[in-house]
């Protein structure tokens, strides 16, 4: 699976929480600028397969390559740094804050004296790249978070991702609580940034009406193991998706 330019690696991983594993033998490769989508039930393992790829839970044995680079041991913050985003299911939004302070923060704008330092124009011109992809959002900046629709909270923690321009952007359910139209508007917007920009993207979704938007490649999902890999695009693929939904 995969080629020679994968960004990111998965070899063989297990992980879990507690030194208790969750999921085995995950194993893909996703290619810089590519879209890979990841189906399953809830409890099918999922949102532990990205955790471990973010540090987010306990790596019992397998690796985790981010451009070549062995990442499967390291810290939360050294893999954020080294370009890997997580938008979560829930967003985990600053709710209370305005939408260009959750912006400008994970920009690194902390809206003090210290904003205005070497490397704090650079840090603005972040804001203005992730903004540019949800125009609607220069509309609402000023606007507490808490206040928006959910569609409009999904477009800030996507914001809050870019802004760091990482290179590997994971996704949890974005359609998560969603109306059906807005989930698609949702999803269009990360197929464009993804046509745009060499972002590689994993997907996880519960349904395959959404993940069809952007991209035909996803892994199914089942009892903590990739049980397969399929093609959206082909008719004869939704009995493999049907056996494991």
């Amino acid at each position: 699976m995969g080629g020679v330019t994968a960004v990111l690696r998965v070899r063989d991983l297990a992980a879990g929480y507690r030194r208790r594993p969750v999921v085995r033998g995950i194993g893909f490769d996703l290619d810089a600028g590519a879209v890979l989508g990841m189906l399953g039930h809830n409890g099918a393992g999922k949102t532990t397969i990205l955790r471990a790829i973010t540090g987010g839970c306990d790596v019992l044995a397998g690796t985790v390559e981010l451009a070549g680079e062995q990442v499967g041991r390291s810290p939360t913050w050294q893999r954020a740094r080294a370009g890997i985003a997580l938008v979560p299911q829930q967003r985990k939004i600053f709710r209370g804050l305005t939408v260009a302070q959750n912006i400008g923060y994970a920009a690194g704008l902390a809206g003090t004296a210290a904003a205005v330092t070497a490397g704090a124009t650079g840090r603005a011109e972040r804001v203005d790249e992730a903004l540019r992809w949800f125009p609607g959002l220069r509309q609402r900046y000023r606007v507490v978070a808490g206040s928006l629709s959910g569609g409009e909270q999904q477009m800030v923690a996507l914001a809050i991702a870019l802004v760091r321009r990482p290179t590997v952007l994971l996704l949890d359910e974005p359609s998560f609580g969603l109306a059906p139209r807005t989930a698609e508007t949702v999803m269009e917007t990360v197929a464009k940034i993804c046509a745009e920009t060499a972002l590689a993207v994993l997907v996880v979704e519960q349904s395959p009406r959404y993940l069809e938007l952007i991209t035909s490649r996803a892994l199914l999902v089942r009892l903590g193991s990739i049980v397969r890999e399929t093609d959206l695009s082909d008719t004869d693929s939704m009995a493999d998706i049907a056996e494991v939904l």
